[in-house]
C-alpha cells in the first residue's frame, strides 16, 4: 500500500521558542555542527516542557492520593509521585547535558557562528544551572543506578540525627539518635531525597523548578541574540 503523495500537504514547521540557526546557510564544512547546535537548543526547550509535564504529574497524582487517604480508598497515586519524581530528576540531567554540550561544536567547529555567539553569556547559563540545581548530577545516579547504590550503601551513608534526616519523626523518642542513615528516593513534601556518597541530594518537584529550567534556557538562548541568522520563531 503507497501513501498518498499529499500526506504532508498542510503541514507547518514546528514553531518553539528557540533561535533558529539557519545551519543549512553555513559554510558546507561547518553544517554538521550547525546543525547540531540548532537540535541541541531545541532539545532544551523540549526538557524543560518534558519536566514541567513530570511536575504536573506529580500534583494530579497528589491529588488523587490525598482523595483516596480522606476516603479511605484504594489509590497508586503515591506510586505515581515518586515515577514523576524520579523522571524529573532523569530529565534535568539531561536538560543539563543538553546545556553543557551546546559550546563545543559552536567554537570548535562552527568559527562563521562562534563569531556572533557569546561566550560569557554561555558560561552565565551554566552558572545558573549549578546555583539552581547544585546536586542534578548526583540525584541522577541516584536515580539511575539504584540498585547498584542498595549493593553499596555503607558508601552512600551520611552521619544525621533521626529527627533531622526524617523530619516527620521530629517529636519521637529517638528524633535524637545519632546515626547512619541511607535515604532512597524519599519524599518531603515537594522535595526528592537521595544519599548519595555520603551527602544528602535533593531537588524540588515543583513549579519553582520548572521556571528556574525556563530561566536557564532562556539565557542560553540570549546567546545566540546577536547572530545574523537567528529567527525567533
Amino acid at each position: 500500500m503507497s501513501l498518498p503523495p499529499d500526506i504532508f500537504a498542510g503541514l507547518k514547521r514546528v514553531v518553539g521558542d528557540w533561535p533558529e540557526l539557519g545551519a543549512n546557510s553555513l559554510p558546507e564544512h561547518e553544517r554538521r555542527a550547525g546543525n547540531d547546535v540548532q537540535q541541541t537548543l531545541r532539545a532544551l526547550s523540549s526538557y524543560a516542557s518534558d519536566f514541567g509535564a513530570a511536575v504536573r504529574l506529580f500534583d494530579e497524582s497528589f491529588n488523587e492520593y490525598a482523595r483516596a487517604t480522606i476516603t479511605n480508598t484504594t489509590s497508586d497515586g503515591l506510586a505515581r509521585m515518586h515515577i514523576a519524581a524520579r523522571d524529573g530528576a532523569v530529565t534535568i540531567w539531561n536538560f543539563a547535558k543538553a546545556l553543557e554540550s551546546t559550546a563545543r561544536p559552536i567554537f570548535t567547529e562552527c568559527p562563521t557562528l562562534a563569531q556572533y555567539v557569546d561566550r560569557k553569556q554561555l558560561k552565565a547559563a551554566n552558572k545558573l544551572l549549578r546555583q539552581l540545581f547544585p546536586d542534578f548530577a548526583e540525584i541522577r545516579h541516584s536515580v539511575g543506578h539504584a540498585q547498584e547504590l542498595r549493593e553499596e550503601a555503607t558508601k552512600h551513608q551520611v552521619d544525621g540525627t533521626v529527627g533531622e534526616m526524617f523530619p516527620t519523626l521530629h517529636a519521637h523518642p529517638l528524633a535524637t539518635v545519632q546515626t547512619k542513615i541511607l535515604i532512597r528516593n524519599s519524599l518531603h513534601g515537594r522535595t526528592f531525597r537521595n544519599t548519595f556518597e555520603g551527602r544528602l541530594r535533593t531537588y524540588e518537584v515543583s513549579s519553582d523548578s520548572v521556571a528556574g529550567l525556563n530561566r536557564i534556557k532562556d539565557a542560553a538562548y540570549a546567546a545566540f541574540a546577536n547572530c545574523p541568522s537567528v529567527h525567533q520563531a
